[in-house]
């Protein structure tokens, strides 16, 4: 049984993770600027137009995106999770048509919304995740039995060939051992 503490928030952040983030996102950007200075024309770019620039604005709304989850209660992302997981799934569905679906590099996996490029794949990551820990919140007699090890293969099977159909192999790989760990953490029969 879950020690019932877990369930309570008491406030406190964990600072060895938010080094640990820190640290990731300031050697992402480093990547980021490293990678594009060897371009002239990024070099000739103001700093603020620079792509590594572009990076940490991305960080700062990620960032400002994480805090406003966390002031959600996991409840009311529960009760959501499949309305999101759904509606990830129509977007990954209306991408693979022409005209809807912007073609970029060989693979149509952005929706182009004038102002920025929507990938439905990177949403469907996070919506299979808070849809599976729905699906698999269950009672624990309900776990062992054999059809819902099927259904949530099954759950992890309808975003995974859409993703790979625009093909995305790397997002869609995602999927897999997420689904597989979520599974097995929950105790479903293998």
């Amino acid at each position: 049984m879950v020690d019932p503490s877990i369930n309570e928030r008491d406030g406190r952040l964990d600072k060895l993770q938010l080094v640990a983030l820190a640290g990731l996102m300031f050697i992402g950007a480093a990547f980021v600027f490293s990678a594009t200075m060897v371009n002239p024309d990024e070099v000739a770019r103001p700093w603020f137009a620079q792509t590594w620039f572009h990076q940490v604005i991305w960080y700062i709304m990620g960032i400002g995106a994480g805090a406003a989850i966390c002031l959600v209660d996991y409840h009311a992302l529960a009760r959501w999770s499949l309305v999101i997981y759904w509606a990830t799934i129509f977007f990954l569905i209306i991408v693979l048509i022409p005209h809807v679906g912007s073609m970029r590099f060989g693979a149509r996996r952005w929706i182009d919304l004038k102002v920025f490029l929507f990938q439905p794949s990177e949403f469907a990551k996070l919506a299979f995740i808070l849809a599976a820990a729905h699906f698999l919140s269950r009672p624990e007699d309900e776990l062992k039995e054999t059809g819902v090890f099927w259904k949530g293969i099954g759950m992890m099977m309808l975003p995974f060939v859409l993703i790979l159909k625009e093909p995305d192999l790397g997002s869609a790989l995602v999927l897999l051992p997420t689904g597989l760990v979520m599974m097995f953490a929950a105790g479903t029969p293998r």
